[in-house]
């Protein structure tokens, strides 16, 4: 495995880092602000060493300057220009591939509702969690954002690893999101179909046909 030589600094100056300028990534500011403010800064800023441009963090650098840091901890990273970006993009575009367990992340979000403890912090909040965890009370059918899942989550995860399967992230604020499920809820019925995906390539087909 080739290992990036790298160093790990508790404390590099904000003043010396910059944003990387072909960063194609606009994190959720507000999400990674409450992150810090309930859980503290953690983890660090991937940093290359030649030009001190950010390749991972953006966001929090962003946070770490509005609550007045003046450093925050980070690796310098010791690659070319060429690394750099393919590093920036990997960084972005391997998570945007991952999934969720669904069973999973129910459980630790009810975990720590258990503890009576709240959901800030963790980039989820309780209506959130309610609408993602619902369950027919006649069936035990699971849903999840008010769409019938069917299969259980493990069975769809197999199925999501063994087929060529893309997500769109589409960031929405509170009261617009409220719109868009209502809407997709309505379109689902009207249509008949059960996935918000077939809504939209439904939709997005006819608009184009026009």
């Amino acid at each position: 495995m080739k290992t990036i030589e790298q160093e790990f600094d508790p404390s590099i100056p904000v003043s010396t880092l910059s944003e990387h300028p072909e960063n194609p990534r606009r994190g959720d500011s507000k999400a990674v602000n409450e992150s810090i403010a309930a859980n503290g800064f953690y983890g660090a800023i991937l940093v290359q060493r030649s030009s001190g441009r950010v390749l991972a963090g953006h966001t929090r650098l962003k946070a770490a300057k509005q609550s007045g840091a003046t450093s925050v901890p980070g690796i310098w990273l010791d690659v070319d220009d060429k690394e750099a970006k393919r590093i920036l993009l990997a960084d972005n575009r391997t998570s945007d591939l991952a999934y969720y367990d669904d069973d999973a992340l129910f459980a630790v979000l009810g975990s720590i509702l258990d503890e009576g403890s709240n959901l800030k912090g963790t980039g989820y909040d309780d209506a959130t969690y309610k609408l993602l965890l619902r369950t027919d009370s006649d069936t035990e059918e699971m849903y999840v954002g008010n769409v019938n899942q069917g299969m259980s989550p493990g069975d769809r995860a197999a199925i999501y690893e063994g087929s060529d399967i893309r997500s769109i992230i589409l960031p929405f604020q509170g009261e617009v999101y409220d719109e868009v499920v209502q809407n997709l809820t309505s379109l689902r019925s009207s249509l008949d179909v059960k996935t918000n995906a077939d809504v939209v390539r439904i939709i997005l087909g006819q608009a184009v046909d026009k």
